[in-house]
């Protein structure tokens, strides 16, 4: 500050640079909005050139960190893009700091989940470091990015090509971190390809790799552990992902202090395994703590996505305990939140809008929940065409809408487009596929086609024991359908018996009383237990 009246007298170079350099104490010191202002104007004074490249380079680092901090990701590539054009113009393709951007702008990219323009990004950073003859290490984090990128495009074997390159080229090098990534890399996209089995061996792999170099104690092991929680999640073995999670939590902790962002992550996925298990008491306890943290930030506005997925959490365990009121609440609050940092099109806030519309639907308010939901279907088809999963899920649940609207035929002709859908991503034997197919024998049922719902039912109660194990709730739930349906049929023994069966399940699984597989199932206990004394001709 007191160099610039100085250099007022001079060239408009030299006041560029003073700026630039107070505006970086101010970064330190993240003190953004005075730091960004004095970039602002320095960058207005400043010509590219050799001279002040090193200073250019840093200044636009620094900008784009603020940006990023504040949710600015399209920003931060827009100052990134324009000092790659003026290296480019200066130095030619095939330099050092052009690849350097390249990643950059790539890392960024994939933030804003703009994976196509991403690949491309990558795909010429990994020929320029090729050609310039880059260090090792940085051509196998380059194929990592790849990897990982056409994972999230869904190009599987490409994925696995570029990973695969990436650990022969590292284990060439000896065990290290890097290898552990790839193996970690590898279990991610396992799970990706519902694999979950291959995905927990990669992590294990991944785990003995970092207790061999780092003694088990160190935040690459706890990224391995949080993805071991992951697997076990996606298994519902909701008791191993508590245990994993926490052991990484213990880790983060360590490094990052209490109130650290991945500590809350961690914190967050310890909540969601309590609500997969039904714990909701717990799991609102762990959410609210964490939304707490989260508010007493300097910065709150920093973590908006991340209180804003918080809220949806909250939501959704209302939304099980059938507080459906407010549940539509925090879903508005939550995708309100979102909008102000997202396009609303964006696929984070059609999924609120999604969850918004099934808490529509627990309110019987059907007409709203379709609306809302072919508005999504609508953005889906036409903005996100590569996100299946999602176009699956949306048509499935309006489905739902149809059935309970007592649409019979069209929700089954929604069912069937799904179960198309399904079994090419899927299989017939995936879980998925079946959960479909009890959708359809329910439609089956309600149409009057008893015989036809209950042989699709009964081969659904095979396939998700096989798949599942006689102990799962799924298997309780299909038994409990099956009591209705025999109900229906006036099979009343078989009626009991089925209840008994899913009622043994629910409570080995500690299910509370007011969880909605034991509400439904006391309500089919209740009416099989009366049809016993009532003349057969009464029932019908």
């Amino acid at each position: 500050n007191e160099l610039l009246p100085k250099a007022l007298a001079h060239n408009k170079e030299e006041i560029a640079v003073i700026l630039s350099r107070s505006a970086f104490i101010h970064f330190k010191k993240e003190q953004y909005d005075e730091s960004l202002a004095k970039y602002t104007k320095a960058f207005s004074m400043m010509s590219f050139n050799p001279q002040n490249f090193r200073e250019t380079l840093e200044a636009t680092n620094n900008i784009a960190i603020i940006h990023c901090k504040r949710g600015g990701y399209n920003v931060a590539i827009s100052w990134y893009l324009d000092v790659l054009t003026k290296v480019k113009a200066e130095f030619g393709l095939y330099h050092a700091e052009v690849v350097n951007l390249l990643r950059k702008v790539g890392v960024l990219t994939i933030k804003i989940g703009d994976y196509q323009t991403c690949l491309e990004y990558f795909s010429t950073e990994l020929e320029v470091r090729i050609e310039i003859g880059s260090r090792p290490c940085d051509i196998i984090f380059t194929k990592r990015c790849l990897g990982d990128i056409h994972r999230r495009l869904k190009n599987y074997d490409e994925s696995l090509g570029y990973f695969t390159e990436a650990i022969d080229q590292q284990q060439s090098m000896g065990r290290s971190k890097t290898l552990a990534s790839l193996f970690n890399a590898i279990g991610v996209l396992q799970i990706n390809k519902g694999n979950v089995d291959d995905a927990l061996q990669y992590f294990e792999n991944a785990h003995d790799v970092l207790k061999e170099i780092e003694g088990n104690n160190d935040l690459s092991t706890a990224t391995t552990l949080q993805n071991k929680g992951n697997a076990y999640y996606a298994k519902e073995s909701f008791d191993k992902a508590i245990i994993s999670y926490r052991s990484s939590m213990r880790l983060l902790k360590k490094a990052l202090g209490d109130d650290h962002e991945e500590v809350l992550g961690s914190l967050s996925n310890i909540g969601k395994a309590y609500f997969g298990r039904g714990l909701f008491g717990e799991a609102m306890q762990i959410f609210e703590l964490v939304l707490q943290k989260y508010k007493q930030k300097s910065n709150p506005e920093v973590n908006s996505l991340e209180i804003s997925s918080t809220i949806n959490s909250i939501a959704g365990i209302h939304l099980k305990r059938g507080s459906f009121s407010e549940s539509v609440m925090c879903y508005k609050r939550s995708l309100k939140m979102k909008e102000l940092i997202l396009d609303s099109e964006d696929i984070d806030c059609l999924e609120t809008k999604r969850n918004l519309a099934w808490a529509r639907f627990k309110q019987t308010r059907y007409t709203d929940a379709l609306s809302i939901l072919n508005r999504v279907l609508a953005v889906l088809k036409t903005k996100h065409t590569d996100n299946e999963l999602n176009l699956i899920i949306t048509l499935e649940m309006i489905a739902s809408v149809f059935f309970k609207k007592r649409a019979y035929r069209k929700a089954k002709l929604n069912y069937e487009e799904v179960l198309n859908m399904k079994l090419v991503r899927f299989g017939e034997s995936h879980r998925q596929y079946v959960s479909t197919l009890h959708n359809i024998a329910l439609v089956h049922g309600e149409e009057g086609n008893l015989d036809s719902a209950l042989e699709l039912l009964t081969d659904v109660l095979h396939k998700k024991t096989i798949l599942l194990g006689n102990k799962h709730p799924e298997v309780g739930k299909t038994q409990s359908d099956l009591a209705h349906l025999h109900f229906i049929r006036h099979e009343f023994d078989e009626s009991r018996k089925k209840c008994g069966e899913a009622l043994k399940i629910f409570v080995d699984a500690k299910f509370p009383k007011n969880h909605t597989y034991m509400k439904e199932l006391n309500i089919r206990q209740s009416e099989v237990g009366k049809a016993g004394d009532v003349p057969l001709t009464c029932v019908c």
